[in-house]
C-alpha cells in the first residue's frame, strides 16, 4: 500500500477468492477487511505523525541554515495520499456461486456496486456458462470476466460472443510480464490489440509477486 501511495493511486479494490475450494463467507471477509482497514489507518497515522515531526525539526534548523532542505523521503511521505480501500470478491462460477447469487449474498465491485468479478476454470467453462452470465445480468450486475487471457479453451469467436453480450474483461497486470507463461502473454497481447479489455487488475496473491514483476 505504501508503494501504491507513491504512484498516486486513490482507490484499491480487494477481491479475495470465493469458490467451493475456498468458501469464504461474506461476513468473515468483512471482518478481515475491517481489521485490515484499521491496521492501514493506524500505519497511515503513524507515518503522518513521523513526517510532521521530521519536518518540524528541519524547519527549526533552517532558522540558522537558510539552505536546509527536507531529509530524503520526507517530501515523498508528505506528498502521498491515503488510499481508499474497498472490499469485493473474485467469484468462481461454480455451484457455490449459484447458491449465493440466489441468496443475493455477494460482494460486488464499483462505486455503484453494480459490477461482479467472476472467473472460470482455466481448463473449461461451466456447462451453463452463458446462461449463468445472463442470470448475473438479470440480477442487475455487469459481469467482469477476470483474466480472460488465461482461458486457453477460448477462441476469438468466444471472446467476441461474450463482448456482444455486454461482458467486460479484466486483464491481469503481469500477464504481459510472463507471470503465467508465454502462451498467456501472447494471448493477452492479442486481446489488447483487439481492444477487448475494460479493466486491469494486479492479481497479487502475495507480496513476492509484486516485487518480482513490478
Amino acid at each position: 500500500l505504501r508503494t501504491y501511495e507513491k504512484t498516486g493511486m486513490k482507490h484499491l479494490w480487494l477481491t479475495p477468492h470465493i469458490m467451493e475450494d475456498v468458501p469464504n463467507e461474506t461476513s468473515h471477509l468483512r471482518e478481515v477487511f475491517a481489521a485490515f482497514q484499521e491496521a492501514y489507518d493506524a500505519d497511515w497515522r503513524s507515518r503522518q505523525a513521523g513526517s510532521s515531526s521530521a519536518t518540524a525539526k528541519v524547519s527549526h534548523s533552517s532558522e540558522s541554515i537558510p539552505s536546509a532542505s527536507k531529509q530524503p523521503g520526507e517530501a515523498e511521505a508528505a506528498a502521498s495520499s491515503k488510499i481508499s480501500l474497498h472490499l469485493a470478491a473474485e467469484n468462481m462460477l461454480d455451484p457455490l456461486f449459484e447458491k449465493r447469487l440466489r441468496a443475493k449474498d455477494l460482494l460486488p465491485l464499483g462505486e455503484k456496486a453494480d459490477h461482479l468479478l467472476v472467473e472460470t476454470s482455466i481448463f473449461a467453462a461451466p456447462s451453463n456458462f452463458l446462461g449463468l452470465l445472463e442470470r448475473i445480468k438479470n440480477a442487475g450486475y455487469t459481469p467482469v470476466l477476470a483474466h480472460p487471457e488465461r482461458y486457453l479453451y477460448m477462441e476469438k469467436s468466444d471472446y467476441e460472443k461474450l463482448k456482444a453480450m455486454g461482458i467486460q474483461f479484466q486483464r491481469n497486470l503481469f500477464s504481459l510480464k510472463g507471470q503465467y507463461g508465454d502462451t498467456v502473454r501472447k494471448r493477452c497481447k492479442k486481446l489488447m490489440k483487439w481492444g477487448m479489455y475494460d479493466f486491469v487488475g494486479s492479481d497479487l496473491h502475495r507480496e513476492g509477486i509484486f516485487w518480482r514483476y513490478w
